[in-house]
């Protein structure tokens, strides 16, 4: 019995003309040859995540779910945020990580700023850095719809702190609120 784990690719080798050779499909998936509680042994793949779930920040992956696991030891009952990555001037810090949460977690935002801060191994030691800073965003309950929500969105252009051809910075204002 062996089960695997990793990014599910495709390669159609029976459409002989115009094969796809390793189409990434975005998806985290979990191959086992256990068998089956019905008695069938043919492998079986059951889907994990979605790859955009995942993010990079100052080269390390981190994970959607690494970050709803975090404010849930806070929030208690959290079962969906959007995390929004934009570019702040290096002299503020590398990546704004706004995070859209319900309202309802308004009065617990210092608790989550630390989670965020201090409890997320993979996070602590870049907020220490500067390299990230957090900003929360409280919104009422019926803009968290799960069908249609996008849990993380990356803006961010990869620019430095230099000026543009124009003189003027490149980066945007700074952002009030920003922790």
């Amino acid at each position: 019995d062996q089960t695997v784990q990793g990014e599910l690719d495709l390669t159609t080798w029976h459409l002989r003309d115009h094969p796809v050779v390793k189409y990434r499909v975005g998806d985290v998936v979990r191959v086992t040859t256990r068998p089956c509680r019905c008695g069938e042994d043919t492998p079986r793949l059951t889907f994990v995540e979605r790859t955009h779930e995942g993010f990079i920040l100052a080269g390390m992956k981190l994970r959607y779910q690494t970050v709803l696991d975090a404010l849930n030891r806070v929030a208690g009952d959290l079962s969906l945020l959007a995390i929004t990555l934009s570019d702040l001037p290096e002299s503020e810090g590398h990546t704004l990580m706004r995070i859209n949460l319900p309202d309802r977690l308004a009065p617990l935002e210092g608790e989550l700023l630390d989670v965020l801060k201090y409890e997320i191994f993979e996070l602590d030691d870049l907020y220490q850095f500067g390299l990230v800073r957090f900003q929360l965003a409280f919104h009422a309950g019926e803009t968290f719809d799960g069908r249609k929500a996008r849990r993380v969105t990356d803006r961010r252009r990869y620019l430095g702190d230099e000026p543009s051809e124009d003189g003027e910075e490149s980066s945007p204002e700074p952002t009030p609120g920003v922790s």
